[in-house]
């Protein structure tokens, strides 16, 4: 709530934001920004979540095999209900 009196929400939802790379960094900055207001995303990254890397990236173990891009996509809808693509 403190947050909307430095910028206007409107303008948030209507920027555009391309990603790309979403491991220890990206994974973290991706769920950041949906959170802050950020609506239309688009996520890439070729990579898949491993096991090793869960610890320091926004993905649980549950995620282990999937695309990083696809998995991140159904954690934030699951976290905040906005999609990301």
């Amino acid at each position: 709530a403190k947050q909307k009196e430095l910028v206007d929400d409107g303008v948030l939802k209507g920027l555009q934001v391309h990603l790309f790379g979403l491991g220890s960094v990206g994974s973290h900055l991706a769920d950041t920004l949906v959170r802050v207001g950020f609506k239309d995303l688009t996520l890439y990254d070729f990579d898949f979540v491993e096991a090793e890397n869960v610890a320091s990236q926004h993905y649980g173990l549950d995620f282990v095999g999937e695309k990083k891009a696809l998995a991140l996509q159904k954690i934030l809808f699951r976290d905040t209900a906005y999609g990301c693509w």
